[in-house]
């Protein structure tokens, strides 16, 4: 590609359209499936299908880490408390002064 954009500097269309092909072809044989396949394999190495997924599951364990505890921020609790009392007054039909006493809390919090 670095061939192509000196090209297109000394506007050399039909060289750098050239280059601009070849760099494409190179791309697509990068990004091959298959080509990262092999690159992930030595030539040596070839997979059993045979064999995948038939080993013994008796060892299998999950990790003995303990869990990280997510740490609730206040700011983000009273938010979640303010949208649950506004999805209680959506979903009222019809509204009193108690409902009107209710936002007007809300939107001071």
């Amino acid at each position: 590609m670095s061939r192509a954009a000196t090209s297109l500097q000394t506007a050399d269309l039909t060289t750098a359209l050239t280059h601009e092909r070849a760099a494409l072809i190179q791309l697509e044989r990068a990004f091959a499936r298959t080509r990262i396949l092999l690159r992930a394999l030595s030539e040596r190495e070839r997979l059993d299908l045979t064999r995948r997924l038939t080993g013994s599951l008796a060892d299998a364990a999950r990790s003995s880490r303990p869990r990280a505890e997510a740490i609730a921020e206040p700011r983000v609790i009273a938010l979640r408390r303010v949208l649950a009392g506004i999805a209680t007054l959506g979903a009222a039909n019809r509204y009193s002064d108690v409902d009107a006493q209710t936002a007007s809390a809300l939107a001071e919090d």
